[in-house]
């Protein structure tokens, strides 16, 4: 069966009558039918228009929900006083503690079935793990979200070879999400079109299963794309002949890291930026922009007690405007740091857009002078030594900041030459230019010290600091 390229949601109704497919795949293809299109076709004021009344609704569920209900109470809020979006400032900013370690029936509506619930869990890179529960028609609206992103970019997800790297632990985002799509639509696709690869997999296997799959399309979390481009370059592999894009996710993409993917898959590279909690939040045009999928978030920077010289950064703090289950109100859990702006793109998408991604809040490194280093400062540097230098035998590196004066860098150096040809870097002379390039960026009053360890453990943190800035 082949479904048309924009096609009328009416013609469900007579779907129905001539298949017999189950009534969850009706409700995906309306799904995908209504919601792929909507920033392109709606102007400014038709999409604020739509973002009202989905936020009612969604406002009618948090009220509806224990938890969201006890902490509005505390604040003085009643359900009469959130009238539209722009009194969404009156609600009190949920965080993840406000979330972690509460019963299932605190975290969802009254309503709401919890047999119908799809449960997941988050990665735990911000913290403490944190379970939501989504309805199907939730998850598939994040799906479409995707969806838009490869449309965007040329790529069909029916037709062209699709090689998706994810988090396939068990209760991961990606793991649901997938298994669900999957279920919904098996009546219509076969999915054979898909390669479905476990991130947490050793590099060499992962590169060696793409390349007898030679996709047309690989999207990833930036780290293991890093590790496959490097593979790819030393092999001198010529095996992606239809790969005409490549998408990251999942943690910053700094212009290093960029050039690299790039230059060793002669593809572009773009950004694709959600988490577990918020779904899709903004992804990279054709022309770099980073635009927030507005029918979908709301998007607010809040300043969460900390200073930030400049205007319209802080804090991102979503609210999920779609799904029926655990809501997301003002969620400010996802701890990273942007810059928004708003603007006209060339690619004529409707919306605000991020202006900048710096990194983890809770990932940042406290220097003495006051000034804020982010994760972005720190991954640069890394990845100037790996791909500037050719150090590619670095397998990994996290921080530990001890107080304003002390961080420990622990490092994963790989001593094994024959792998790396001349991309390889002896272990005591890549410790000292490391030591010596964060001794730079950090200043003379920081004492820097390098440590090598065997491997980074699954759940590791970026960075993890002792200093509390609420202390500075």
């Amino acid at each position: 069966m082949v479904i048309m390229d924009r096609p009328y949601t009416h013609s469900i109704e007579k779907l129905m009558i001539y298949t017999r497919l189950p009534l969850v795949t009706y409700k995906a293809i309306k799904i995908y039918l209504s919601e792929l299109y909507r920033l392109r076709d709606l102007d400014e004021e038709k999409l604020s228009r739509y973002k009202e009344e989905c936020f009612r609704e969604v406002i009618r569920q948090a009220f509806s929900t224990p938890i969201y209900a006890r902490i509005y109470k505390r604040a003085g809020i009643n359900a009469h006083m959130i009238r539209s979006i722009d009194d969404i400032k009156k609600l009190p900013v949920i965080r993840k503690c406000d979330l972690v370690g509460l019963k299932p029936r605190d975290v969802i509506p009254s309503h709401f079935n919890l047999n119908d619930g799809i449960k997941i869990t988050t990665s735990g890179t911000t913290g403490k793990k944190l379970t939501i529960y989504m309805d199907l028609c939730g998850v598939l609206k994040g799906l479409v979200g995707l969806i838009r992103v490869l449309k965007e970019h040329g790529i069909d997800w029916r037709k062209d070879r699709l090689a998706l790297i994810v988090d396939l632990g068990k209760g991961s985002a990606e793991e649901r999400y997938l298994g669900s799509v999957f279920s919904a639509f098996k009546g219509l696709f076969s999915f054979r079109n898909f390669q479905i690869l476990n991130t947490y997999d050793e590099p060499r296997e992962l590169f060696r299963k793409l390349k007898k799959f030679n996709p047309s399309f690989i999207g990833g979390y930036s780290g293991m794309l890093s590790r496959l481009a490097i593979l790819n370059r030393m092999e001198g592999c010529k095996d992606f002949d239809q790969l005409r894009c490549i998408i990251s996710s999942g943690f910053i993409l700094d212009d290093n890291m960029r050039k690299l993917i790039e230059e060793s898959f002669d593809v572009p590279v773009f950004d694709y930026y959600g988490a577990t909690e918020s779904g899709p939040v903004a992804f990279q045009c054709r022309y770099g922009s980073y635009h927030i999928m507005s029918d979908l978030v709301h998007i607010e920077v809040t300043k969460d007690g900390l200073h930030f010289s400049k205007r319209n950064t802080g804090i991102i703090t979503v609210t999920r405007l779609y799904g029926k289950g655990t809501p997301v109100v003002r969620y400010a859990g996802l701890s990273d740091v942007v810059a928004v702006s708003r603007g006209n793109c060339k690619c004529g998408i409707s919306g605000e857009m991020i202006k900048k991604i710096y990194g983890r809040k809770s990932q940042t490194i406290f220097l003495p002078d006051g000034n804020i280093l982010y994760p972005r400062d720190l991954e640069s540097a890394i990845d100037e030594i790996i791909y500037k230098r050719g150090a590619f035998n670095i397998c990994g590196i996290r921080f530990l900041q001890k107080s304003t004066n002390e961080v420990v860098i622990f490092v994963v150096i790989d001593d094994d030459r024959s792998k790396y040809g001349k991309y390889f870097v002896e272990k005591r002379k890549l410790i000292k230019i490391i030591e010596d390039k964060y001794q730079s960026l950090f200043g003379k009053g920081v004492e820097v010290v390098v440590e090598e360890i065997d491997r980074l453990r699954r759940g590791d943190q970026f960075v993890e600091s002792w200093v509390n800035p609420l202390d500075l």
